[in-house]
């Protein structure tokens, strides 16, 4: 008895692309923040923030798990979206590009250098810059 198999039959669908696109989007996101990161640090950047509660140091592996996080909700909130509207690519960047000017704010409220305010804005930027355009796309 012999089974065959089509090329159809292995062929990822759309929606299987589609998740694997968005997959590679929010690694890709982490990815350029990570590596922002790692140039500010080369050049002398300390990503040290303090204020009355305490200091912390924003370390590469801190900037990689938000990185993905806030990948994987912008994923879940274009998801969201798509289920309930045609206009979800448009709804969902109006609100991408909401998060990102709300998150830069509360950098410049930090005791922090010039440096550590401009590389964290460049991180924010990074994870913007990657993430709305690839899942955009369709």
């Amino acid at each position: 008895m012999t089974i065959t198999t089509s090329a159809a039959a292995v062929r990822p669908t759309s929606a299987t692309r589609r998740r694997l696109r968005r997959a590679g989007s929010v690694l890709a996101a982490a990815a350029a923040a990570g590596v922002v990161s790692l140039v500010g640090s080369a050049v002398g950047v300390d990503f040290l923030l303090s204020d009355s509660m305490g200091a912390v140091v924003i370390s590469l592996p801190i900037v990689l798990i938000f990185g993905t996080a806030f990948g994987v909700l912008g994923w879940a909130a274009l998801a969201v979206l798509e289920r309930f509207t045609a206009k979800a690519r448009a709804i969902w960047t109006g609100l991408a590009v909401a998060v990102l000017a709300l998150s830069l704010p509360p950098i410049f409220l930090e005791d922090a250098t010039a440096g550590t305010k401009i590389g964290l804005v460049l991180v924010h930027g990074a994870v913007a810059a990657v993430l709305i355009p690839l899942m955009r796309r369709k």
